[in-house]
């Protein structure tokens, strides 16, 4: 997946995390995203082929994440974490 450079990571006027990556997977989540994923009683992910990064071949995959909150207007469902999965 190539470098990134630390300054792209955080969103350039909060300094919020966002981007959380290594070699195989590049997730997308700020910090609160991923406390409200530790603290969620319930959590769906979905796994798809039919969109992947370009040069993923046959092997890489689009996660998503979502959790049940509680809200003023009830439960709904919010994305926690997004990423690509690129295995070699």
């Amino acid at each position: 997946m190539g470098e990134t450079a630390e300054e792209f990571k955080v969103f350039a006027k909060t300094g919020i995390r966002w981007l959380l990556k290594n070699s195989r997977l590049c997730h997308f989540a700020t910090d609160t995203m991923l406390r409200v994923m530790a603290e969620a009683e319930v959590l769906v992910t979905d796994g798809t082929f039919s969109i992947r990064p370009k040069g993923a071949a046959d092997n890489g995959q689009i996660l998503t994440i979502h959790a049940l909150v509680n809200t003023d207007t009830g439960e709904e469902w919010v994305p926690v974490l997004m990423g690509s999965i690129v295995v070699s």
